[in-house]
Formats: structure tokens, C-alpha cells, sequence
């Protein structure tokens, strides 16, 4: 009976069997790291052209906001700080790219060097996140 199996039937079937039950142990002791590694691909973020147009940053925008801050900056040559905090307050109230984080990091560090250069003053980034926070309230503009 044994000779009529081939080595190569023997080692197709050992290899089919070595298989199998390594899938079983693999699935019983490591099944949370399975389904993890099988959802990755929905933990993953989306690349930028795969997002809807609504999802996507508004880079125009934010240049476009960049270039107002920076008028308005330079043009505040002997100004007081509050004047100048209340207009770019005005421009950054209108700009709804401050609830990206990462827009809202590049306009406040923009801000806080240009301030100190153009108008000979400095802004702190806390005193930034309060003006913006208080010109999002609700009857405060």
C-alpha cells in the first residue's frame, strides 16, 4: 500500500497538511492581529485625490489668506497691537480653513514672524487662539 504513493504525492499531501495547520494556529492565537491587518486598509487615510472636492484642503484659499495677513502686516507699520489684532482677526474670521490643524499651525506661525519683523511687535500663539476663538462665538463679530 505505501508503494503506491510517490514521494511527490507524499510531499503534496505533508505540505497541504503543514498549511492547514498552520492557518488554524494562526487564526485561534492571533486572530485580533488578523482581522487588524485585513482592516488596514480602512484604517488607512485616503490619498488626496481620492477624496471628495468638499473633503479637500483649500490651498488656494489658504494663499490667498497668507497673502491678505501679510498686506495687512505690512501695511500696520506704527499701528498698536489691538489695531492690528482686530483686522487680522476681521480676515482670519472669514477663512474656514482654521479648523484644519495643520493651516491653522502654518497662519499662526506666519503671523507670530511677520508681526515681530514688520510691526515691531510680538504675538503669542495663545493670544492668537484666543482671538480666534472669541470671534467664533456666537455674537461676537
Amino acid at each position: 500500500m505505501i508503494s503506491n504513493i510517490t514521494w511527490s504525492q507524499y510531499f503534496l499531501a505533508l505540505a497541504f497538511m503543514m498549511v492547514t495547520y498552520y492557518t488554524i494556529i494562526i487564526l485561534l492565537y492571533y486572530r485580533t492581529r488578523v482581522s487588524t491587518l485585513i482592516r488596514l486598509e480602512k484604517l488607512l487615510p485616503r490619498r488626496y485625490d481620492e477624496l471628495e472636492q468638499d473633503e479637500r484642503p483649500d490651498y488656494d484659499g489658504l494663499a490667498k489668506t497668507v497673502a491678505d495677513l501679510k498686506s495687512i502686516l505690512e501695511s500696520a507699520g506704527g499701528e498698536e497691537k489691538g489695531a492690528v489684532l482686530s483686522r487680522l482677526k476681521q480676515r482670519l474670521v472669514t477663512y474656514s480653513g482654521l479648523q484644519l490643524p495643520a493651516f491653522r499651525v502654518a497662519i499662526f506661525q506666519f503671523i507670530i514672524r511677520n508681526a515681530t519683523s514688520s510691526c515691531g511687535f510680538s504675538v503669542t500663539e495663545k493670544e492668537l487662539d484666543v482671538l480666534i476663538q472669541a470671534s467664533s462665538l456666537p455674537g461676537t463679530n
